[in-house]
């Protein structure tokens, strides 16, 4: 095992995703698609129709090329323990609990309206 808790993929996972960062930004990609993106808001400056469609194709294949070499930065890895416990380690509540939330074993809320059909 790798340390801080990552395994190797993790770790080399990390380390493409960082290398292929660096390429795009060296490409000038996410830069390209700004600068495009400026020009189609620049108001002062006229484009025939052709152009807009151009200039916009252009962004969208980049854009492409970005979002399928780059995770979205929006997700978010989620780390965490998950406890097990056997049924003899469990409290008389905590079985309780789990017996009246069902078959997915979350916990049953406060004051929540469970009806049988």
């Amino acid at each position: 095992m790798a340390g801080k808790g990552k395994s190797r993929a993790e770790e080399n996972r990390a380390i493409r995703q960082e290398a292929l960062r660096e390429q795009l930004a060296n490409k000038g990609l996410v830069q390209h698609v700004l600068e495009i993106s400026k020009k189609l808001s620049d108001l002062t400056e006229s484009l025939e129709p052709v152009e807009v469609q151009r200039l916009k194709a252009a962004a969208d294949i980049q854009k492409g090329l970005i979002s399928k070499y780059l995770p979205d930065m929006k997700m978010v890895e989620l780390s965490g323990e998950v406890v097990h416990k056997d049924e003899k380690q469990l409290t008389d509540d905590e079985l309780a609990n789990i017996a009246t939330a069902g078959s997915t074993g979350t916990t049953k809320q406060k004051n929540s309206k469970k009806e049988l059909h």
